[in-house]
């Protein structure tokens, strides 16, 4: 990637005219030249793209710690994921998946087949695993893409709803 140089011309051009402005008005020719000398220079010091870049770094971390605030007491297990890295993880999300999730790589984290396969497949899909975090639980995974960096994983716990399921079954059955 090739860097725009940045010349600071119209700062250059009204130093020259502040200069020339204070010699018309008599200022000691010494005094002027060297107001000029530190004007200019100054102008060679701040840098904008550093300024962009500071200010790119600084949306991102602001991004990060706004999105931290808003899941983090939700009740809902949530993933923020960064390409296949857990950047975030809320209280849910921990204590079902256990404290060390974040920062760690999603697929060590979820080691289950279709919870790999989520990873790969597009915005908004889901997959359901049985006995994802236990012998008889059943989990609903589904992925969001946020913006071009993040996606949100969402774990649905579905177990109480099929064992519900399961003893209907067994009540209608007897």
């Amino acid at each position: 990637m090739t860097r725009k140089r940045y010349h600071p011309w119209p700062g250059v051009i009204l130093a020259i005219t502040g200069t020339a402005a204070m010699l018309l008005a008599g200022t000691n020719p010494w005094l002027a030249f060297g107001i000029l000398l530190v004007w200019v220079g100054s102008l060679w010091l701040f840098r904008p793209e550093t300024v962009a870049i500071e200010i790119e770094r600084e949306a991102e971390s602001t991004s990060r710690e706004v999105m931290e605030h808003v899941i983090e007491p939700l009740g809902v297990p949530l993933i923020l994921l960064e390409g296949e890295r857990i950047v975030l993880a809320n209280k849910a999300a921990r204590a079902a998946l256990g404290e060390h999730i974040t920062g760690q790589d999603a697929r060590i984290v979820l080691r289950h087949p279709d919870a790999m396969r989520l990873l790969e497949i597009g915005d908004g899909e889901s997959v359901t695993i049985a006995g994802f975090a236990g012998g008889r639980s059943l989990w609903q995974l589904t992925r969001r893409q946020i913006d071009a960096r993040f996606w949100l994983m969402e774990l649905l716990d579905r177990t109480s709803e099929a064992d519900v399921s399961r003893a209907h079954t067994d009540f209608v059955a007897n």
